[in-house]
């Protein structure tokens, strides 16, 4: 998926993510799929998020499985902590956190 252009580094204008076709799709709905961000990507996946304004995030691994890092934590820890992005252009807010079963946590970020 192409990104707004900010700088010369063409790298920076992309990130892998694609719109998808689904027949559960309702009206003008749209999903897009990803990976989950790393380190190096979290930065761009904001962008995305920001840029696409998507509205619903579903997180299907864990940040890390087996010892090894499967993601970066892309979200601020605690509730009212913030993250900073593109040169403080974008911050991502934790509103809440709710527990739904012992796999299943409902996060509320405010972008």
């Amino acid at each position: 998926m192409r990104l707004l252009q900010r700088n010369e580094d063409i790298y920076d204008s992309y990130i892998n993510a694609n719109y998808i076709n689904s027949s559960c799709a309702r009206n003008d709905q749209q999903f897009i799929a990803t990976q989950g961000p790393l380190q190096s990507t979290t930065e761009n996946f904001w962008r995305m998020i920001d840029q696409e304004k998507v509205q619903l995030i579903v997180m299907l691994t864990a940040c890390k499985e087996q010892g090894k890092t499967k993601c970066d934590l892309y979200w601020p820890c605690e509730v009212g902590d913030s993250l900073d992005y593109d040169e403080g252009s974008l911050t991502v807010n934790l509103v809440s956190v709710e527990s739904l079963m012992p796999n299943l946590i409902k996060r509320k970020l405010l972008v």
